[in-house]
C-alpha cells in the first residue's frame, strides 16, 4: 500500500474523529486552564501554517519541495525533539549549530 494512501486513510479517521467529538459535545474544555492550554496549541498550529506557506497545504503527510523547515515553529519543537534523541558526539547533534 503506498504512504500517501495510508496518510489521506488516517486523516479521514481524524476528520471523524472530530466530528464524533464535536456531535459528543466534548472537541471543546471546560475550564479556564483547559481552554488556554487548546488556545495556545491553536496559536501554535495557525504560527505552523503561515511557517509552511501553501506549499504543503495538503491532506497527505508527503515531503514537499522546498527542503526541512528550520524557522517558527519548528526550530524549537523539532529541534528540541532531535536534541534528545541525537548521539552526544562532538558535531553529530543537531544542537551542536544552535
Amino acid at each position: 500500500m503506498k504512504l500517501e494512501t495510508i496518510s489521506l486513510g488516517a486523516t479521514v479517521v481524524l476528520v471523524v474523529a472530530v466530528v464524533g467529538l464535536l456531535f459528543g459535545h466534548s472537541l471543546f474544555a471546560h475550564g479556564a486552564v483547559l481552554v488556554g492550554i487548546q488556545v495556545a496549541a491553536a496559536l501554535l498550529m495557525l504560527w505552523a501554517r503561515v511557517t509552511f506557506g501553501w506549499r504543503s497545504f495538503h491532506a497527505a503527510a508527503n515531503p514537499t519541495e522546498g527542503g526541512l523547515v528550520t524557522r517558527g515553529p519548528y526550530r524549537w519543537v523539532r529541534l528540541a525533539r532531535a536534541c534528545r534523541a541525537s548521539p552526544r558526539v562532538a558535531g553529530s547533534s543537531p544542537c551542536a549549530a544552535r
